[in-house]
C-alpha cells in the first residue's frame, strides 16, 4: 500500500484516465474525495462493501 499525504485542493493521478483530488470537508474529521474515472471502473466504499457483504449472509441463512 502506498501512503501519500497530499495538500487541500491536490490531485492524484492514476494510470492515464484516472484522477483524485483532496479537498478539505466540514469540519477536521472530514475530507471530500472526488474521483474522475471512466464509467467501466468500479468504485465503491469499502464500508460498504462489509455491510452489504453481512446483509447477504444473513439472507443465506
Amino acid at each position: 500500500m502506498l501512503k501519500l499525504i497530499l495538500k487541500d485542493g491536490e490531485r492524484l493521478i492514476i494510470g492515464e484516465n484516472i484522477s483524485i483530488k483532496v479537498e478539505r470537508g466540514d469540519s477536521r474529521n472530514r475530507i471530500n474525495v472526488m474521483i474522475d474515472a471512466p464509467r467501466e471502473v468500479s468504485i465503491r466504499r469499502e464500508e460498504g462493501m462489509e455491510k452489504q457483504s453481512a446483509l447477504d449472509g444473513e439472507r443465506k441463512h
